[in-house]
């Protein structure tokens, strides 16, 4: 299924329709009764009208399966296959009735080219598509009105309609790019805010620990000495003063130990950024309550992996939705990221499946995935935590 909500899609489908209804609104009048076209009486054999509507119905089928793939990053190989389909049964159309109209539909292949292939295979569709146009209407409307019409009413419109469409897909792969690049910043903006603050409590913490403690410690130790040298009630009041020596150095340790357990990387605050502008596929983003991370390398590979597994997904899977779960037990932490994609026949690390190995590696981890027959794709792995021994 594709999502029919997105807005190129809609615009594509909607002028698509109108140019195929209004491109077949002659043919069936022409079956049905006569057709009176430049004071010309057309009539169709029911031979000739079975051709068209089977050539029609292709084309509406093929349309309706390239245009659910506007706004998709990475578009099924077989759209350029379909495109051609639609380019032979719009000119099949065109030799059977030939009242002009049928050139919007050619309009509407060169509306899909700038989506799906290059710039100058465009061009060259375009030109070619336009040079058979011409040449079927020669038998219906001699050389010099058929070219004069292929090349001053076909071809600019379906050459702007091309540029139109490349454009605007290549402003949205850039819009796609900013939004994945942003959602990174903004993740490794979080780390770096997180990593100050976690070397600021560590800094307090020691200086605590180091400065107070070690003189409370040797007060304590002075008092102890007193208490022994002293009788009476000075000696009472020694004890007093190392009683209470002993709950401050006490309460120093345990303000100590509170701050190092709040040295951690907030990981639901972390991971947001990296799911926010995805319009598909859908993300199902599981992570336990209040999850932290008390490593900085350790968040970043998180982070570093969990974005691998979205663009991954996004770009490659061709997937309506992505599951994402962490978890976190005595061994590390683990993800588990599984898509409804297309699947891969075999799999071939890129870069990013390559890097994830190598950062994982780097800290004791590892990474696993795998393509199951039924489809979609499924990525494990297991970032262990520094106290592990991995």
């Amino acid at each position: 299924m594709r999502d029919p909500s997105h807005p190129g899609r809609r615009f594509l489908r909607a002028a698509g329709i109108s140019a195929w209804v209004l491109s077949g609104v002659p043919a069936v009048l022409m079956v049905l009764s006569r057709f009176e076209f430049e004071g010309e009486t057309l009539t169709l054999s029911p031979g000739k009208f079975a051709i068209w509507a089977a050539a029609a119905v292709a084309f509406a089928a093929a349309f309706w399966m390239t245009s659910g793939e506007a706004g998709s990053e990475r578009p099924a190989r077989a759209s350029v296959a379909l495109l051609g389909v639609q380019t032979v049964t719009a000119l099949v159309m065109y030799e059977i009735v030939c009242t002009g109209l049928e050139t919007m539909l050619l309009v509407v292949v060169a509306a899909q080219l700038g989506l799906f292939v290059r710039l100058p295979v465009g061009a060259l569709w375009v030109l070619l598509q336009t040079c058979a146009l011409a040449w079927l209407g020669v038998v219906h409307w001699g050389v010099v009105r058929s070219v004069g019409w292929a090349l001053l009413i076909a071809l600019p419109v379906a050459v702007l309609a091309m540029f139109a469409s490349y454009f605007a897909a290549s402003q949205a792969r850039a819009r796609h790019a900013l939004a994945r690049t942003n959602a990174e910043l903004k993740a490794t903006r979080e780390i770096l805010a997180e990593s100050r603050q976690m070397a600021d409590r560590a800094r307090i913490s020691r200086e605590l620990h180091d400065l107070l403690g070690h003189h409370l410690t040797a007060l304590s130790l002075s008092l102890e000495a007193a208490r022994h040298l002293s009788e009476g009630d000075a000696r009472q009041q020694v004890e007093r003063s190392q009683e209470l020596t002993k709950l401050l150095l006490s309460d120093v340790r345990e303000a100590v130990r509170g701050i190092r357990g709040e040295a951690a990387v907030d990981m639901h605050r972390v991971l947001a950024p990296l799911i926010v502008d995805i319009e598909r596929p859908r993300l199902h983003l599981e992570v336990p309550e209040a999850f932290t991370v008390s490593d900085a390398e350790r968040a970043q590979a998180l982070v570093r992996c969990v974005q691998e597994i979205v663009t991954n997904t996004v770009r490659h899977a061709r997937a309506e939705n992505l599951w994402i779960e962490i978890s976190e037990d005595e061994t590390g932490i683990r993800v588990v990221g599984r898509d409804d994609g297309q699947g891969a026949g075999s799999i071939r690390p890129g870069q990013g499946l390559t890097g994830m190995r190598e950062r994982l590696s780097s800290l004791g981890g590892s990474v696993e995935y795998e393509s199951p027959a039924g489809g979609g794709f499924r990525v494990r792995a297991l970032i262990p935590l520094p106290d592990t021994g991995s």
